[in-house]
Formats: structure tokens, C-alpha cells, sequence
């Protein structure tokens, strides 16, 4: 009798570290996305889009010596999904400083991230757009 109950309690632990732990897994991607993106133009003359994503679920696009775009974000880790301003797309980490965001109806078509340190970046202030 005792042996059971220890084996179930036992059991029990296990099952709620693991959920722990999962629960753990699903806020990593969300962490791993917050800080600075940047897309590198395809042709020379093309200008880099910079993404900034904040911890609070918003941040902001910024062409260089363009406009600022204001957007807010979610990840759903089940899905493999982040949300961006209501559109949906599927990515995936290539390490911790790459990350591949694709169509979910065209996922050979993907677009390149980078993560880049903004102290590196020199992108003139923008006025607030409010």
C-alpha cells in the first residue's frame, strides 16, 4: 500500500515538473524574441528594416530615414505562431540570433531575422508618432 502511494505520489511530482517545465519552454520563444531584428535588403540599393520587440507585447518597425510602424505582438508556442497586428505567420529559431518567419500557406517562402545589438545600430530618432 505504501509502495503505491509513494509510486503514485512520485508520479504526480513528475507530471508537475514537466508541466512546469513545458510551461517554461513556451515562455522562452516569447524571450527570445524581445530586443532588436533587423531584414537586410535583397538588392544593394534596398534600405534594412530594424524591428524592435518589447517585453509588453508591443514594438515597432523602422526603415532607415523612413517612417516608424508602431505594432503589437503575441507568440503562441503550441503553434509555432506570432502574431503581428492580427496577421499570423509561422516561425522558427536557427539558434538564438536567427529566426525564420514564413506565410502558414506558403512556409518555403521565408524571411530572414537577425537579432542585432542596438548600440550597433545608428538609426536617427524618429518623432513620437502619436
Amino acid at each position: 500500500m505504501r509502495t503505491r502511494f509513494g509510486h503514485a505520489l512520485l508520479m504526480v511530482g513528475i507530471l508537475m515538473l514537466a508541466a512546469a517545465f513545458t510551461g517554461c519552454i513556451g515562455e522562452d520563444d516569447e524571450d527570445k524574441f524581445v530586443g532588436m531584428w533587423v531584414i537586410e535588403p535583397e538588392e544593394e540599393e534596398g534600405h534594412s528594416v530594424y524591428y524592435t520587440f518589447e517585453d509588453d507585447g508591443t514594438g515597432y518597425a523602422q526603415v532607415w530615414q523612413d517612417e516608424q510602424y508602431d505594432f503589437e505582438w503575441e507568440i503562441d508556442e503550441g503553434e509555432g505562431t506570432i502574431t503581428v497586428d492580427g496577421d499570423t505567420a509561422d516561425y522558427r529559431f536557427d539558434g538564438s540570433d536567427t529566426v525564420f518567419i514564413s506565410d502558414p500557406d506558403d512556409p518555403d517562402d521565408e524571411t530572414r531575422f537577425d537579432r542585432v545589438d542596438p548600440d550597433d545600430v545608428d538609426l536617427p530618432e524618429m518623432p513620437d508618432q502619436d
